[in-house]
């Protein structure tokens, strides 16, 4: 596997594809799935990522979904971010419809003023728990009756940093523009930690 080379005080990252399992659409039996859980294939990322940053550690997975169905915690992609700190960097992994990983440009510093996440990349809550207790939450009655148009779905260290925090937001469209919907999940106990609408 390709690996990070130095020249000039900066590493040079080659293109690395892997051909791996297809996580587009699939069927499952009589079902379409629209996508996998983060978690499905967090292994696979962190493999990938070891290549090009051996000490990473997961700091955070987006998934943003623009099909239906909404509200099930699936993706047809992912972006896996991992934090070196040796390197002081972040990588990103990014895992296509097609079922490919790729990493996302070179390892980046991280901005100024910016701490490193305090978080040791392990979660126990899939996004589709965290979905679904969101829907349980609030983002079922938010939706009730109306046209979703998006699902964000993030894991991060969250806003205090201790552990890692699902956010799930559902954003739907207005006649003013949009709405959203966003719910804290913890990712390690699944317990909702907040649940509130935003108008943007």
């Amino acid at each position: 596997m390709p690996r990070a080379c130095r020249g000039g005080g900066r590493p040079i990252l080659w293109p690395v594809l892997l051909t791996l399992v297809a996580c587009g659409t699939q069927q499952n039996g009589n079902v379409a799935v629209s996508g996998t859980t983060a978690a499905e294939r967090v292994d696979e990322a962190r493999s990938v990522a070891a290549g090009y940053l051996p000490d990473g550690v997961l700091c955070e997975i987006l998934g943003l979904s623009g099909e239906p169905p909404f509200g099930d915690g699936l993706c047809p992609d992912w972006t896996y971010s991992f934090y070196s700190a040796g390197e002081g960097s972040v990588l990103k992994v990014h895992l296509g419809r097609d079922g490919l990983f790729t990493v996302v440009g070179e390892p980046e510093e991280l901005p100024p003023g910016r701490s490193p996440p305090g978080w040791d990349g392990v979660f126990s809550v899939d996004s589709d728990f965290a979905a679904k207790s969101a829907r349980i939450a609030g983002a079922d009655e938010f939706l009730s009756g109306r046209t979703p148009v998006s699902e964000r779905l993030r894991l991060s260290a969250g806003v205090s940093g201790e552990g890692p925090v699902w956010e799930i937001a559902c954003t739907i469209q207005t006649a003013d523009g949009f709405e959203s919907h966003t719910v804290l999940v913890d990712a390690t106990t699944a317990r909702v930690l907040d649940d509130e609408g935003s108008d943007r």
